[in-house]
């Protein structure tokens, strides 16, 4: 049973069962979305827009469901931010600000809620243009 018209991904349910957050692209903007929307399905409660969040990452909800943890990576640095969903602002939760730039690869809270665990490290990549040689 389809829950969203619009393609979605790394879906995470909320403590409560009630609650699934997760990403879109807007075709419109061309801009990624995190949704929170019915576990039935239906219009999302709460849309926050960023173009600089990391979507191939699930977020993860606090303990209580009262908000999500998401990371957001700016000038090549990843930090985690904390979504209530009282409504207010978006709270930055870590401050990373490497001189090199290093991306949060994985993270998770603790069973209880009270410790993060975070996993960091820089991307390299190399583009090698072999040819015969004669």
């Amino acid at each position: 049973m389809p829950l969203t018209e619009q393609p979605s991904y790394v879906p995470a349910v909320s403590p409560d069962g009630k609650l699934i957050a997760c990403f879109w692209l807007d075709p419109q903007s061309n801009q990624h979305r995190l949704s929170i929307i019915p576990f039935e399905g239906g219009t999302p409660i709460k849309t926050l827009d960023s173009k600089t969040f990391d979507v191939s990452i699930q977020p993860r909800w606090t303990l209580d469901g009262g908000s999500l943890i998401y990371i957001d990576t700016r000038q090549g640095s990843s930090n985690l931010w904390r979504l209530p969903l009282d409504g207010s602002a978006p709270q930055q939760v870590t401050d990373f600000n490497d001189a090199k730039p290093e991306r949060i690869q994985s993270f998770d809270l603790s069973r209880d809620g009270k410790q993060l665990v975070i996993a960091r490290g820089g991307q390299t990549a190399d583009a090698v243009l072999i040819s015969e040689v004669k």
